[in-house]
């Protein structure tokens, strides 16, 4: 019963983090982990929206 309790109170904690944090602040993705908002992207590796994209293929 004291590892359930323990579990459960873990478990309560996360989601509580979950449910009240963004996952901005938290860079809980791995793209959002890799990103570095005070570096500039580097030449070649910018975003392309996708309608761009889609532009050359006349859609």
């Amino acid at each position: 019963q004291v590892i359930a309790a323990r579990v459960r109170a873990k478990l309560e904690r996360a989601y509580e983090d979950f449910a009240t944090s963004s996952p901005l602040t938290q860079r809980v993705f791995k793209v959002l982990r890799d990103h570095d908002p005070n570096i500039c992207p580097a030449p070649g590796r910018a975003f392309v929206p996708l309608d761009s994209a889609l532009k050359r293929f006349g859609k």
